[in-house]
């Protein structure tokens, strides 16, 4: 039998600062749930993915993580980093749509 676990390093809910830019690697999971604003997850060939309101965002352990807030329009947001037995891997961000 496998062992399962999960483990949560951190979380919080507040609104991005002003600049928002996360340029790094972030070698945990991260799970966000997004209130308002405007953001977007950056890719590795420049383009942009908006984060939707009312949306769970899964970022598994192998994808490089890379974001963006508006300054006009920061993200509001609940976030939990956290390690998994077994980890997540999976090619893209998990989403899931949350009924407001």
């Amino acid at each position: 039998m496998e062992r399962l676990g999960l483990e949560i390093i951190s979380a919080g809910s507040r609104t991005t600062p002003i600049p928002w830019h996360q340029p790094y690697i972030i070698n945990i999971q991260r799970l966000y749930y997004i209130k308002s604003g405007t953001g977007y997850i950056c890719r590795e060939d420049g383009g942009r993915i908006p984060f939707e309101k009312n949306c769970i965002y899964i970022f598994p352990h192998n994808l490089p993580q890379n974001f963006v807030a508006e300054p006009s329009d920061p993200l509001d947001h609940i976030y939990f980093d956290f390690f998994s037995t077994p980890p997540i891997i999976a090619p893209q961000p998990l989403v899931y749509r949350v009924a407001p």
